[in-house]
């Protein structure tokens, strides 16, 4: 850069030629390589090979494909009586001997994380039986559920923290007591 006290004059600007000459650096494309262009359209069209276009067959299948898929259509889940994971279930063949320890270990460790925690004793019963086979299966899913009750106020719960209920349930096939944190 010429000094400002020089006493020689700038030099000028060449002009650039319409068509430079060949191998000079005026001609070359700055920025992605075209060889990296081709592989990048390679990789693109390898990608788009494994596609299937949208056609009408998309949205309406064939009439064969719907009647095939009308015979094996997934049956509806049932809907779940309480969306609460339990704390404790207790199978129908349970004696108090086999949950005692089991329960007074859960509610401690409940209790520790909140000490005025509720809980909900819940008496699962089927509800696609006979009448009568259906209030023999309530009437001892309500008996065991009075039982672990009474096994948490021996262990130390307060009556008055055990809300105590029955529910029938259509996707059980025999009666549990389920144990419910609130």
């Amino acid at each position: 850069m010429p000094s400002l006290f020089s006493s020689r004059a700038p030099e000028r600007a060449r002009p650039i030629a319409a068509n430079p000459p060949v191998g000079s650096r005026l001609g070359r494309r700055r920025g992605v390589p075209s060889c990296a262009l081709a592989a990048l359209a390679g990789v693109g069209l390898f990608a788009l090979a494994g596609c299937k276009l949208v056609d009408q067959t998309t949205f309406a299948p064939a009439p064969a494909a719907r009647a095939r898929d009308a015979g094996t259509a997934p049956a509806v889940p049932a809907a779940k009586i309480d969306a609460r994971t339990p704390l404790l279930t207790i199978g129908p063949d349970t004696p108090v001997s086999g949950y005692r320890s089991l329960l007074s270990f859960a509610v401690r460790a409940a209790e520790q994380r909140d000490r005025n925690v509720r809980f909900d004793v819940t008496a699962v019963a089927p509800a696609h039986l006979a009448p009568a086979r259906q209030t023999a299966e309530t009437d001892a899913a309500e008996t065991q559920a009075t039982e672990v009750m009474r096994a948490m106020v021996q262990a130390g719960v307060p009556a008055d923290r055990i809300l105590l209920r029955v529910v029938l349930d259509p996707a059980t096939t025999r009666h549990a007591v389920q144990v419910y944190v609130r």
